[in-house]
Parts: structure tokens; C-alpha cells; sequence
């Protein structure tokens, strides 16, 4: 297959322009290891056919698992960066209420606008509550499940925190 023409060129463009199916970066390292095993393409032959960069070709010819992703450093946050421990210590403290008695993430904005002059937006805080919940272990899930699938029963609940440890009740 030829390549198109406004890149102005002849050259034959191998099967990444034939194919508009996605591949993961562990097949594509699959498929061009196994392309320079096999036929024993260079390196820029390799980049050709798989559309890729030789830099990528590079790589997988040295691994066959491709270079882990980098993590980027965690990013700063204005707007609720000085209220975290105030709002951390709101969480912890839900822990010994009922249930019906703890913050909500409205609540606890309004909070912070109101004792704290905060200036932040809803969404912000509501973002940071419930994952700073996930973290802390106060997140509470509540699956029902039957012990037969074919029968209509009462139905059983298990209820999960999603920290450390597993409550089930019967």
C-alpha cells in the first residue's frame, strides 16, 4: 500500500495505515520483536511498518514489556491546599457519629465558607472529600446478594468499608 499523497512521497506504509484496530503497547512490542526475529528488519523498516517512532522500536527490541509510565508529581491545589487538615479533621471525626449525624461534602463547603472565609468552589471540595474518604477508609458500600441465584429469597446485605478490614453482616 502506498502512502498518501499529501506526504509526498511513494514509499510503501505497512500495516498501520492498513488497520484501524488499536493496538496495546504490549502487542506492538510483541509485533515488532517477532518482525525483527522473523524477517530482520532494521530498525527504521521496523518504524515504517508499525507507524511508530525508532525510538519506540529501540525500546522494544531491548524489552519485551514496555518502559513503565512516569508519574507525575502531584500537583499543587490553591483554592483548598490551606483548608486539607481542617476538612481531614471533619472526616475523622464523622468516624464516631451516626451515620445519619456526618458531613456531607455540601456541608462541609458551606462549612469552610462560612467559619473559615474559604474561597473555593463546591465541585472542589466535593472532589477532594471523596477521595480523601476513599483514603481514609470511610467509604461504605452495601452489596446484596442471594445465596442461590435461581430463587426468589430475602435478600442478604454485605456491607463493605473499603479500608482496611471486611465487616459482613448476615
Amino acid at each position: 500500500m502506498l502512502a498518501p499523497p499529501w506526504l509526498g512521497s511513494s514509499r510503501r506504509v505497512g500495516r498501520a495505515w492498513s488497520s484501524d484496530v488499536a493496538r496495546s503497547r504490549v502487542e506492538l512490542f510483541e509485533q515488532v520483536r517477532r518482525d525483527r526475529r522473523v524477517e530482520g528488519l532494521s530498525i527504521r523498516e521496523l518504524a515504517n511498518r508499525h507507524g511508530v517512532h525508532r525510538r519506540t522500536v529501540r525500546q522494544a527490541v531491548a524489552s519485551a514489556l514496555p518502559p513503565a509510565r512516569k508519574q507525575s508529581p502531584n500537583r499543587r491545589r490553591p483554592a483548598i491546599d490551606a483548608y486539607t487538615a481542617i476538612i481531614d479533621g471533619w472526616l475523622v471525626a464523622d468516624r464516631e457519629v451516626p451515620k445519619k449525624q456526618r458531613h456531607t461534602a455540601r456541608r462541609i463547603w458551606q462549612r469552610l465558607v462560612a467559619e473559615h472565609a474559604a474561597r473555593c468552589s463546591e465541585v472542589t471540595v466535593s472532589r477532594y472529600v471523596t477521595r480523601r474518604r476513599v483514603e481514609l477508609g470511610l467509604k461504605h458500600i452495601e452489596v446484596s446478594i442471594s445465596r442461590r441465584m435461581g430463587r426468589v429469597q430475602k435478600p442478604r446485605w454485605i456491607s463493605v468499608n473499603s479500608g482496611p478490614g471486611l465487616r459482613v453482616s448476615w
